[in-house]
């Protein structure tokens, strides 16, 4: 999957001045940014409302490493400090909430404490 984040190294304009654009030069952005895309997928750029678009700051949590587990279950975004970019964060919380059940199912049985 390729992501469509506008890094610097990307887009060549840094955040001061993407952030200042109006939403109607960020409209042309992403026709320009899209126009090798399948014709569908770049017509419904055209057709949005050029007033509609705005910058969004994406920011992501470093790693931190493991701790010891206790009794306090975080869910979520509290738990899942990634960007939405990619389609990592639901595969990550799916694959959390099938942890999470059979854990609170082997305490159900007495197999865990």
């Amino acid at each position: 999957m390729t992501s469509r984040v506008a890094t610097l190294d990307r887009i060549g304009i840094p955040d001061e001045r993407l952030f200042a654009l109006p939403p109607q030069q960020l409209h042309h952005f992403a026709l320009d940014a899209t126009a090798s895309w399948h014709p569908r997928l770049s017509e419904l750029i055209h057709h949005a409302d050029p007033y509609s678009f705005f910058s969004v700051a994406i920011r992501a949590g470093e790693r931190v490493e493991p701790w010891q587990s206790g009794r306090v279950t975080l869910l979520g975004d509290a738990v899942h400090t990634m960007p939405p970019t990619g389609g990592i964060g639901a595969g990550t919380a799916l694959q959390d909430a099938a942890c999470l059940a059979a854990e609170l199912l082997a305490a159900d049985r007495g197999e865990r404490h």
